[in-house]
């Protein structure tokens, strides 16, 4: 059983640190900052080309970004 709780508790981390790399991918992506935003855009175009899901309202949330 102690094997069982041991990848939960890994599970469970993992999936806080992926939650956590959204949000701030997130953020970046409504930057004011055109350069932030920017390399925002191109992260999660590349996390797209891994098969990485992002949900719609991420998706919708780059086609809002002000483009200056």
């Amino acid at each position: 059983m102690d094997k069982s709780l041991s990848k939960l508790r890994d599970a469970m981390a993992a999936a806080a640190a992926e939650q956590q790399q959204f949000y701030l991918l997130l953020g970046n992506l409504l930057s004011p900052d055109n350069v932030v935003r920017k390399q925002a855009e191109m992260r999660f175009e590349t996390c797209q080309g891994k098969g990485r899901n992002f949900p719609v309202s991420v998706k919708c949330v780059i086609r809002s970004c002000p483009q200056t």
